[in-house]
């Protein structure tokens, strides 16, 4: 099992297609994910966003195939302003259809 404690930053491409890598546990405090930062973790299962991210970075979480739960621990509404950045992380916006 591969479990990283980040605690300052995620950058662009940091774990790019770090595949043994399977739980992370972002820190309150962190600001941004990067681009590509967790793209390809085909083995990651678990992440908990905190409430202060405020910048997801494109395709952050593409292809995270193995991917079960994505936690926001933030208020409802702030929850709702970081959750198109989520979906469009994951890569998962020509799923998602609004009238």
């Amino acid at each position: 099992m591969s479990l990283f404690i980040i605690r300052l930053g995620v950058y662009n491409n940091s774990f790019y297609y770090y595949t043994a890598l399977v739980e992370v546990v972002l820190h309150d405090g962190l600001r941004s994910i990067g681009a590509n930062a967790f793209s390809g973790c085909k083995s990651l299962v678990h992440i908990v966003i905190p409430a202060t991210v405020t910048s997801i970075g494109d395709k952050a979480f593409c292809e995270c195939k193995g991917l079960e739960k994505l936690y926001l621990k933030m208020a409802f509404f702030k929850g709702l302003e970081v959750l198109h950045l989520v979906v469009a992380a994951l890569c998962l916006a020509s799923k998602f259809h609004h009238p």
